[in-house]
């Protein structure tokens, strides 16, 4: 079973006007649990959010990350996000 965090970065991306807009971020740690479920919460907080970033070429402030649910992932990014979000897993 995957572990997955889904994250809001201000900065990702830019508005029409191209000022700093928000973009959500599905991040696939893969089967790190060895099959088990962990609960979204326990799963977040026993990540290192920011070195995770710094691990996967992501320079953004701490400040700029927002851990979010994946209901509001999907929520957020709506169609996009259908085909790589599911709550229920």
């Amino acid at each position: 079973m995957d572990s997955i965090i889904y994250v809001e970065i201000m900065g990702m991306a830019t508005d029409e006007h191209g000022h700093p807009a928000k973009a959500g971020m599905e991040i696939n740690m893969g089967d790190i649990s060895q099959g088990r479920k962990i609960p979204y919460e326990a799963l977040v907080s026993a990540i290192n959010l920011p070195a995770l970033l710094a691990w996967l070429g992501l320079d953004f402030d701490p400040g700029d990350v927002t851990v979010i649910t994946p209901e509001v992932y999907l929520e957020e990014y709506g169609e996009q996000a259908k085909g790589d979000c599911n709550p229920d897993a």
